[in-house]
Protein backbone atom coordinates (compact mmCIF):
# COMPACT_ATOMS: atom_id res chain seq x y z
CA UNK A 1 0.00 0.00 0.00
CA UNK A 2 1.15 4.39 -0.46
CA UNK A 3 0.05 6.28 2.48
CA UNK A 4 -3.19 7.93 0.99
CA UNK A 5 -3.85 5.57 -2.07
CA UNK A 6 -6.02 2.94 -0.78
CA UNK A 7 -4.28 0.84 -3.83
CA UNK A 8 -1.19 -1.50 -3.98
CA UNK A 9 1.94 0.00 -6.22
CA UNK A 10 2.89 -2.51 -8.57
CA UNK A 11 6.45 -1.52 -8.08
CA UNK A 12 6.80 -0.97 -3.93
CA UNK A 13 8.51 -3.95 -3.27
CA UNK A 14 11.74 -2.91 -5.76
CA UNK A 15 11.30 0.11 -4.52
CA UNK A 16 11.78 -1.00 -0.72
CA UNK A 17 14.90 -2.61 -2.00
CA UNK A 18 15.97 0.64 -3.84
CA UNK A 19 15.79 2.62 -0.29
CA UNK A 20 16.81 -0.46 1.86
CA UNK A 21 20.46 -0.56 -0.17
CA UNK A 22 21.02 2.74 0.60
CA UNK A 23 21.86 1.59 4.21
CA UNK A 24 19.53 4.58 6.02
CA UNK A 25 19.89 4.26 9.55
CA UNK A 26 16.55 6.18 10.41
CA UNK A 27 14.58 6.34 7.72
CA UNK A 28 12.11 3.72 6.25
CA UNK A 29 10.90 3.38 2.58
CA UNK A 30 7.61 3.98 3.53
CA UNK A 31 8.28 7.25 4.85
CA UNK A 32 9.34 8.12 1.20
CA UNK A 33 6.25 8.01 -0.35
CA UNK A 34 4.17 10.45 1.22
CA UNK A 35 1.94 11.75 -1.11
CA UNK A 36 1.23 15.34 0.59
CA UNK A 37 -2.01 16.34 2.37
CA UNK A 38 -3.41 18.09 -0.34
CA UNK A 39 -3.64 14.66 -2.45
CA UNK A 40 -5.48 13.19 0.38
CA UNK A 41 -7.94 15.94 1.94
CA UNK A 42 -11.62 15.62 -0.15
CA UNK A 43 -11.84 19.60 -1.89
CA UNK A 44 -8.45 20.41 -1.64
CA UNK A 45 -7.22 21.32 -5.13
CA UNK A 46 -4.81 18.96 -5.45
CA UNK A 47 -6.89 15.91 -4.05
CA UNK A 48 -6.32 12.39 -5.34
CA UNK A 49 -3.68 13.99 -8.09
CA UNK A 50 -0.16 12.84 -6.76
CA UNK A 51 1.57 9.10 -7.43
CA UNK A 52 4.83 7.63 -6.05
CA UNK A 53 8.12 8.30 -8.37
CA UNK A 54 8.90 6.99 -11.62
CA UNK A 55 11.21 4.28 -11.27
CA UNK A 56 13.16 6.66 -13.17
CA UNK A 57 13.39 9.42 -11.16
CA UNK A 58 14.62 7.15 -7.78
CA UNK A 59 18.25 7.87 -7.73
CA UNK A 60 17.63 11.47 -7.77
CA UNK A 61 16.85 10.94 -3.98
CA UNK A 62 19.77 9.38 -3.01
CA UNK A 63 21.93 12.59 -1.32
CA UNK A 64 19.19 13.91 0.09
CA UNK A 65 17.86 10.73 2.00
CA UNK A 66 21.23 10.58 3.27
CA UNK A 67 21.29 13.92 4.53
CA UNK A 68 18.01 13.85 6.27
CA UNK A 69 19.21 10.40 7.44
CA UNK A 70 21.86 12.44 9.31
CA UNK A 71 19.88 15.08 10.31
CA UNK A 72 17.91 12.94 12.02
CA UNK A 73 21.26 11.20 13.87
CA UNK A 74 22.45 14.55 14.66
CA UNK A 75 19.30 15.95 16.51
CA UNK A 76 18.79 13.05 18.51
CA UNK A 77 14.46 12.91 17.61
CA UNK A 78 12.33 11.63 14.94
CA UNK A 79 12.42 13.79 11.35
CA UNK A 80 8.77 13.15 9.41
CA UNK A 81 8.55 13.67 5.61
CA UNK A 82 5.15 16.20 4.56
CA UNK A 83 6.06 15.98 1.34
CA UNK A 84 8.30 14.11 -1.00
CA UNK A 85 8.04 13.22 -5.39
CA UNK A 86 5.13 15.62 -6.91
CA UNK A 87 3.60 14.99 -10.19
CA UNK A 88 3.02 17.88 -12.21
CA UNK A 89 -0.42 17.48 -12.13
CA UNK A 90 -0.60 17.91 -8.27
CA UNK A 91 2.60 20.31 -8.21
CA UNK A 92 0.29 22.71 -10.55
CA UNK A 93 -2.77 22.36 -8.29
CA UNK A 94 -0.57 23.11 -4.62
CA UNK A 95 0.98 25.99 -6.45
CA UNK A 96 4.69 24.90 -6.58
CA UNK A 97 7.58 26.48 -8.36
CA UNK A 98 7.27 25.32 -12.54
CA UNK A 99 10.99 24.00 -11.31
CA UNK A 100 10.59 22.51 -8.59
CA UNK A 101 12.87 19.94 -7.47
CA UNK A 102 10.03 17.59 -5.89
CA UNK A 103 9.08 16.86 -9.49
CA UNK A 104 12.62 15.17 -9.64
CA UNK A 105 12.10 13.37 -6.71
CA UNK A 106 15.41 15.27 -5.75
CA UNK A 107 13.86 17.27 -2.55
CA UNK A 108 11.98 16.30 0.74
CA UNK A 109 9.97 19.02 3.37
CA UNK A 110 10.17 17.83 6.60
CA UNK A 111 9.52 18.92 10.41
CA UNK A 112 10.44 17.76 13.65
CA UNK A 113 9.02 17.41 17.36
CA UNK A 114 12.13 17.86 18.31
CA UNK A 115 13.52 20.50 17.01
CA UNK A 116 11.86 23.80 15.30
CA UNK A 117 12.13 24.12 12.10
CA UNK A 118 15.02 27.14 12.13
CA UNK A 119 17.05 24.55 14.36
CA UNK A 120 16.57 22.52 11.36
CA UNK A 121 17.72 24.55 8.60
CA UNK A 122 20.81 26.18 10.77
CA UNK A 123 21.55 22.27 11.29
CA UNK A 124 21.22 21.42 7.56
CA UNK A 125 23.43 25.18 6.79
CA UNK A 126 26.07 23.72 9.04
CA UNK A 127 26.49 20.44 7.34
CA UNK A 128 25.91 22.26 3.29
CA UNK A 129 28.12 25.61 3.86
CA UNK A 130 30.74 24.28 6.96
CA UNK A 131 31.17 20.62 6.65
CA UNK A 132 30.36 20.49 2.51
CA UNK A 133 28.53 17.10 3.00
CA UNK A 134 26.10 18.15 -0.53
CA UNK A 135 25.52 20.88 -2.99
CA UNK A 136 21.56 21.77 -3.19
CA UNK A 137 18.97 23.97 -1.23
CA UNK A 138 17.73 24.52 1.97
CA UNK A 139 14.83 26.57 2.36
CA UNK A 140 12.74 27.81 6.05
CA UNK A 141 9.08 28.10 5.99
CA UNK A 142 6.99 28.45 9.31
CA UNK A 143 6.21 24.82 9.75
CA UNK A 144 8.68 22.94 8.08
CA UNK A 145 12.33 23.11 6.23
CA UNK A 146 12.73 21.98 2.49
CA UNK A 147 16.26 20.44 1.38
CA UNK A 148 17.19 19.33 -2.05
CA UNK A 149 20.41 18.18 -3.34
CA UNK A 150 20.31 20.03 -6.83
CA UNK A 151 24.20 20.44 -7.44
CA UNK A 152 24.50 23.46 -6.40
CA UNK A 153 23.51 26.19 -3.19
CA UNK A 154 20.32 27.81 -3.05
CA UNK A 155 19.48 29.74 0.26
CA UNK A 156 15.95 31.27 1.17
CA UNK A 157 13.71 32.05 3.90
CA UNK A 158 15.27 34.08 6.71
CA UNK A 159 18.66 31.95 6.56
CA UNK A 160 21.86 33.18 5.69
CA UNK A 161 24.03 31.10 3.98
CA UNK A 162 27.30 29.87 5.44
CA UNK A 163 25.68 29.86 9.13
CA UNK A 164 28.09 27.00 10.31
CA UNK A 165 31.43 28.79 9.86
CA UNK A 166 32.26 27.58 5.60
CA UNK A 167 35.08 25.80 5.68
CA UNK A 168 36.18 25.70 1.47
CA UNK A 169 37.78 23.27 -0.08
CA UNK A 170 41.05 25.26 -0.31
CA UNK A 171 41.11 25.60 3.45
CA UNK A 172 40.70 21.94 3.83
CA UNK A 173 43.69 21.40 1.70
CA UNK A 174 46.24 24.28 2.94
CA UNK A 175 45.48 22.55 6.67
CA UNK A 176 46.16 19.07 5.03
CA UNK A 177 49.68 20.15 3.55
CA UNK A 178 51.05 21.94 6.71
CA UNK A 179 50.16 18.62 8.97
CA UNK A 180 53.51 17.05 10.10
CA UNK A 181 53.87 13.52 9.66
CA UNK A 182 55.95 11.02 11.68
CA UNK A 183 58.79 9.73 10.77
CA UNK A 184 58.65 6.52 9.12
CA UNK A 185 60.17 3.80 10.86
CA UNK A 186 62.80 1.77 9.04
CA UNK A 187 62.16 -1.96 8.36
CA UNK A 188 64.66 -4.50 6.76
CA UNK A 189 62.60 -6.65 4.04
CA UNK A 190 60.31 -4.62 1.83
CA UNK A 191 56.31 -5.39 1.49
CA UNK A 192 54.68 -5.81 -1.26
CA UNK A 193 50.89 -3.85 -2.22
CA UNK A 194 48.53 -3.59 -4.96
CA UNK A 195 48.72 0.03 -3.78
CA UNK A 196 51.95 0.72 -4.18
CA UNK A 197 51.01 3.21 -7.25
CA UNK A 198 47.53 5.10 -7.76
CA UNK A 199 44.20 3.12 -9.52
CA UNK A 200 44.30 3.38 -13.12
CA UNK A 201 43.00 6.66 -14.63
CA UNK A 202 41.05 5.03 -17.99
CA UNK A 203 42.85 5.22 -20.79
CA UNK A 204 46.50 5.33 -19.22
CA UNK A 205 49.61 3.55 -19.11
CA UNK A 206 49.32 1.63 -15.42
CA UNK A 207 50.37 -1.96 -15.77
CA UNK A 208 46.92 -4.40 -16.06
CA UNK A 209 48.52 -6.47 -13.68
CA UNK A 210 48.61 -3.70 -10.91
CA UNK A 211 45.13 -3.01 -12.12
CA UNK A 212 43.54 -6.25 -11.23
CA UNK A 213 45.80 -6.76 -7.88
CA UNK A 214 43.55 -3.83 -6.92
CA UNK A 215 40.07 -4.82 -7.71
CA UNK A 216 41.43 -7.89 -6.41
CA UNK A 217 42.66 -6.90 -2.80
CA UNK A 218 40.56 -7.89 0.24
CA UNK A 219 42.58 -6.38 2.91
CA UNK A 220 45.83 -4.34 3.76
CA UNK A 221 48.01 -3.93 6.68
CA UNK A 222 48.49 0.24 6.65
CA UNK A 223 50.68 1.14 9.27
CA UNK A 224 49.52 0.51 12.48
CA UNK A 225 45.96 -0.14 10.67
CA UNK A 226 44.23 -3.36 9.75
CA UNK A 227 41.73 -3.03 6.78
CA UNK A 228 39.72 -5.04 5.40
CA UNK A 229 37.21 -4.57 2.45
CA UNK A 230 33.47 -5.88 1.44
CA UNK A 231 34.64 -7.07 -1.98
CA UNK A 232 31.86 -4.27 -3.63
CA UNK A 233 34.45 -1.21 -3.58
CA UNK A 234 36.11 0.07 -6.45
CA UNK A 235 39.94 0.21 -6.69
CA UNK A 236 39.63 4.19 -6.06
CA UNK A 237 37.58 3.92 -2.97
CA UNK A 238 40.26 1.12 -1.63
CA UNK A 239 42.72 3.89 -2.09
CA UNK A 240 40.88 6.53 -0.35
CA UNK A 241 40.64 4.54 2.30
CA UNK A 242 43.93 3.29 2.79
CA UNK A 243 45.18 6.20 2.37
CA UNK A 244 43.15 8.53 4.37
CA UNK A 245 43.67 5.89 7.88
CA UNK A 246 47.45 5.84 7.38
CA UNK A 247 47.68 9.58 6.89
CA UNK A 248 45.30 10.12 9.62
CA UNK A 249 47.34 7.91 11.89
CA UNK A 250 50.62 9.24 11.03
CA UNK A 251 49.74 13.02 11.43
CA UNK A 252 48.18 11.82 14.95
CA UNK A 253 51.10 10.34 15.96
CA UNK A 254 53.30 13.20 15.21
CA UNK A 255 50.90 15.45 17.46
CA UNK A 256 50.29 14.06 20.02
CA UNK A 257 52.10 10.68 21.82
CA UNK A 258 49.58 7.82 21.28
CA UNK A 259 50.63 5.81 24.45
CA UNK A 260 51.58 8.65 27.06
CA UNK A 261 48.20 10.71 26.49
CA UNK A 262 46.06 8.22 24.54
CA UNK A 263 43.04 10.51 24.54
CA UNK A 264 44.27 13.39 23.31
CA UNK A 265 45.78 11.14 20.21
CA UNK A 266 42.10 9.96 19.84
CA UNK A 267 40.57 13.15 19.67
CA UNK A 268 43.28 13.84 16.95
CA UNK A 269 42.77 10.79 15.03
CA UNK A 270 39.11 11.76 14.58
CA UNK A 271 39.36 15.34 13.95
CA UNK A 272 41.72 14.62 11.51
CA UNK A 273 39.44 12.21 10.03
CA UNK A 274 36.95 14.66 9.85
CA UNK A 275 38.97 17.05 7.73
CA UNK A 276 39.61 14.71 5.13
CA UNK A 277 36.02 14.00 4.71
CA UNK A 278 35.11 11.09 7.25
CA UNK A 279 31.71 11.59 9.26
CA UNK A 280 30.58 10.04 12.28
CA UNK A 281 27.62 8.17 12.52
CA UNK A 282 27.84 7.54 16.29
CA UNK A 283 30.76 9.22 17.68
CA UNK A 284 33.25 6.63 18.98
CA UNK A 285 34.06 6.94 23.17
CA UNK A 286 37.29 5.36 23.88
CA UNK A 287 36.85 3.48 27.12
CA UNK A 288 39.78 1.37 29.37
CA UNK A 289 38.87 -2.75 30.06
CA UNK A 290 41.08 -5.13 30.95
CA UNK A 291 41.89 -8.30 29.34
CA UNK A 292 41.46 -11.42 31.33
CA UNK A 293 42.47 -15.48 31.31
CA UNK A 294 44.31 -16.23 28.28
CA UNK A 295 42.49 -13.65 26.32
CA UNK A 296 43.93 -11.90 23.14
CA UNK A 297 43.98 -8.33 21.67
CA UNK A 298 42.36 -9.43 18.57
CA UNK A 299 39.62 -11.31 19.97
CA UNK A 300 38.93 -8.27 21.89
CA UNK A 301 38.47 -5.84 19.04
CA UNK A 302 36.08 -8.60 17.45
CA UNK A 303 34.15 -8.11 20.19
CA UNK A 304 33.79 -4.61 20.20
CA UNK A 305 33.38 -4.41 16.19
CA UNK A 306 30.64 -7.00 16.50
CA UNK A 307 28.50 -4.16 17.82
CA UNK A 308 28.82 -1.91 14.88
CA UNK A 309 29.66 -3.86 11.78
CA UNK A 310 27.59 -5.61 9.12
CA UNK A 311 27.62 -8.83 8.73
CA UNK A 312 29.68 -8.62 5.75
CA UNK A 313 31.91 -6.04 7.47
CA UNK A 314 32.54 -8.65 10.01
CA UNK A 315 33.21 -11.38 7.57
CA UNK A 316 35.81 -9.23 5.96
CA UNK A 317 37.29 -8.79 9.31
CA UNK A 318 37.68 -11.91 10.46
CA UNK A 319 39.01 -12.95 7.22
CA UNK A 320 41.96 -10.62 7.56
CA UNK A 321 43.00 -11.54 11.39
CA UNK A 322 42.86 -14.66 10.39
CA UNK A 323 44.93 -14.06 7.23
CA UNK A 324 47.46 -12.12 9.40
CA UNK A 325 47.44 -14.19 11.94
CA UNK A 326 48.60 -16.84 9.39
CA UNK A 327 51.56 -15.05 8.54
CA UNK A 328 55.02 -16.14 10.30
CA UNK A 329 56.40 -13.33 12.64
CA UNK A 330 59.29 -12.88 10.15
CA UNK A 331 56.89 -11.94 7.55
CA UNK A 332 57.39 -8.44 5.76
CA UNK A 333 53.67 -7.91 6.66
CA UNK A 334 53.54 -8.29 10.29
CA UNK A 335 57.37 -6.81 10.65
CA UNK A 336 55.45 -3.70 9.02
CA UNK A 337 52.76 -3.86 11.51
CA UNK A 338 54.69 -4.49 14.58
CA UNK A 339 57.24 -1.83 13.91
CA UNK A 340 53.90 0.88 13.02
CA UNK A 341 51.89 -0.15 16.43
CA UNK A 342 54.33 -1.01 19.03
CA UNK A 343 56.65 1.05 21.06
CA UNK A 344 58.90 -0.05 24.52
CA UNK A 345 56.28 1.72 26.42
CA UNK A 346 52.95 0.42 24.75
CA UNK A 347 51.21 0.60 21.10
CA UNK A 348 47.70 1.32 19.55
CA UNK A 349 45.90 0.05 16.48
CA UNK A 350 43.20 0.42 14.41
CA UNK A 351 41.40 -2.79 12.78
CA UNK A 352 38.22 -1.81 10.20
CA UNK A 353 36.15 -2.64 7.71
CA UNK A 354 34.62 -0.73 4.26
CA UNK A 355 31.64 -1.42 2.53
CA UNK A 356 30.27 0.63 -0.54
CA UNK A 357 26.77 2.28 -0.38
CA UNK A 358 27.08 3.79 -4.05
CA UNK A 359 29.68 6.46 -4.03
CA UNK A 360 29.85 6.56 -0.10
CA UNK A 361 32.31 4.42 2.01
CA UNK A 362 30.75 3.05 5.03
CA UNK A 363 33.29 1.91 7.60
CA UNK A 364 33.82 -0.08 11.19
CA UNK A 365 36.16 0.98 12.99
CA UNK A 366 37.88 0.06 16.18
CA UNK A 367 40.90 1.74 18.20
CA UNK A 368 42.86 0.07 20.57
CA UNK A 369 45.87 1.06 23.31
CA UNK A 370 47.62 -0.58 25.31
CA UNK A 371 50.49 -0.30 27.59
CA UNK A 372 52.34 -3.40 27.49
CA UNK A 373 56.25 -3.70 28.18
CA UNK A 374 57.21 -6.87 25.95
CA UNK A 375 59.16 -7.42 23.39
CA UNK A 376 57.56 -10.87 21.59
CA UNK A 377 56.24 -9.83 18.03
CA UNK A 378 52.91 -10.06 16.74
CA UNK A 379 51.28 -8.82 19.31
CA UNK A 380 47.82 -8.73 17.99
CA UNK A 381 47.65 -12.76 18.41
CA UNK A 382 49.46 -13.20 21.82
CA UNK A 383 48.13 -15.00 24.67
CA UNK A 384 48.50 -13.02 27.49
CA UNK A 385 47.66 -16.04 29.86
CA UNK A 386 46.64 -15.10 33.42
CA UNK A 387 47.94 -11.85 33.24
CA UNK A 388 45.35 -9.01 33.79
CA UNK A 389 46.07 -6.17 30.76
CA UNK A 390 44.70 -2.56 30.90
CA UNK A 391 43.29 -1.33 27.50
CA UNK A 392 41.89 1.06 25.70
CA UNK A 393 39.37 0.38 22.86
CA UNK A 394 36.60 1.76 21.16
CA UNK A 395 34.10 1.22 18.06
CA UNK A 396 32.26 3.33 15.46
CA UNK A 397 30.53 3.76 11.98
CA UNK A 398 32.12 6.27 9.89
CA UNK A 399 31.13 7.49 6.20
CA UNK A 400 33.97 8.80 3.99
CA UNK A 401 31.62 11.54 1.64
CA UNK A 402 33.31 11.24 -1.82
CA UNK A 403 32.92 15.02 -2.84
CA UNK A 404 34.84 16.01 0.41
CA UNK A 405 37.78 13.69 -0.16
CA UNK A 406 37.91 14.34 -3.66
CA UNK A 407 39.09 17.92 -2.67
CA UNK A 408 41.77 16.93 -0.98
CA UNK A 409 42.75 13.25 -2.08
CA UNK A 410 45.96 14.41 -4.01
CA UNK A 411 47.58 16.50 -1.37
CA UNK A 412 47.01 13.55 0.70
CA UNK A 413 48.81 11.22 -1.86
CA UNK A 414 51.63 14.52 -2.08
CA UNK A 415 51.99 13.98 1.88
CA UNK A 416 52.46 10.64 1.86
CA UNK A 417 54.80 10.40 -1.74
CA UNK A 418 56.68 6.91 -1.55
CA UNK A 419 55.53 6.07 1.85
CA UNK A 420 53.10 4.41 0.56
CA UNK A 421 55.51 1.50 -0.72
CA UNK A 422 56.81 0.98 3.05
CA UNK A 423 53.88 1.59 5.19
CA UNK A 424 50.92 -0.39 2.88
CA UNK A 425 51.17 -4.57 2.54
CA UNK A 426 48.59 -7.40 1.33
CA UNK A 427 47.24 -9.55 3.65
CA UNK A 428 46.69 -12.66 1.97
CA UNK A 429 43.67 -13.99 2.29
CA UNK A 430 42.31 -17.90 2.90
Amino acid sequence: MVAGTGTRWAARTEFDRFIGALGLHHLKPAEFLVLGSAHVRPGAPGFGLNSPPPQELWPNIVNTARMVDELRRRIGGAVTISNAYRSSAYNAAVGGARSSQHLRFNALDITSPSATPRKLAEELLRMRDRERLFNGGIGLYDSFVHIDSRGHDATWGDLQSGTGGTRSGDDRRKAVAAMTLSRTRSQAAKTRSAFRDPPPVPGGSTEPELALEQQRLGAAVAGSGVVSFVNNLTPQQKEDVLLSLLFAQRAADAAVDPVADIEAWFEKYLEILTLLGWITEARPKLRQEQLHNNASFDTAILQMLASVATGNQFTVIQAALNGLKALGTESPTIRLFDLSSTVAEGGHFQVGAAEAAGEVVSLALGAFHHRVRDSRKNVLFISWGESSIDYWISAGKLTLIPRLYSEIRDVVQKQLGQDRRLLLADIPLR
